[in-house]
């Protein structure tokens, strides 16, 4: 496999699967197959559908020991799927925007990506930030 074939999506927002999928938020995790929105990768969230400006999150947890990613969704800072798998191990290389699934429009204003290193990494940052300072003070 190259990297055009070893692809992993995570996506959060509307699906026009089945009735059920048009009438709340949907997410998808691309390899899984046990999705109940209307198609294997995509999932029913708990979160209705409305009008107006809504915030989507996406949380990629630290490696499990398969390295694959616990992945959590949210709408508006509310759980919306919550324990699901990342289903891959070979990380991230796909970032999906989708504007229109068949009637169903949706609209952007902005995309933010951020990164929280783990505790081990903040932990050596802190430590090696105060050796420093100890060396400059001598």
């Amino acid at each position: 496999m190259n990297a055009s074939t070893q692809i992993q999506r995570l996506g959060l927002g509307g699906f026009n699967g089945n009735a059920a999928s048009q009438t709340v938020y949907d997410a998808r995790i691309v390899g899984e197959t046990t999705g109940d929105a209307g198609a294997g990768s995509w999932f029913l969230t708990n979160i209705a559908r409305s009008v107006g400006w809504h915030k989507g999150t996406i949380v990629v947890g630290a490696p499990l020991g398969d390295n694959t990613n616990p992945v959590d969704f949210y709408i508006d800072n509310l759980p919306a799927l919550i324990g699901k798998n990342s289903k891959t191990a070979f990380g991230y290389n796909v970032l999906e925007f989708n504007t229109n699934f068949g009637s169903l429009t949706g609209y952007f204003d902005e995309a933010t990506f951020s990164s929280i290193p783990e505790p081990s990494a903040v932990v050596l940052l802190v430590i090696g930030l105060a050796t420093a300072g100890a060396r400059r003070r001598r």
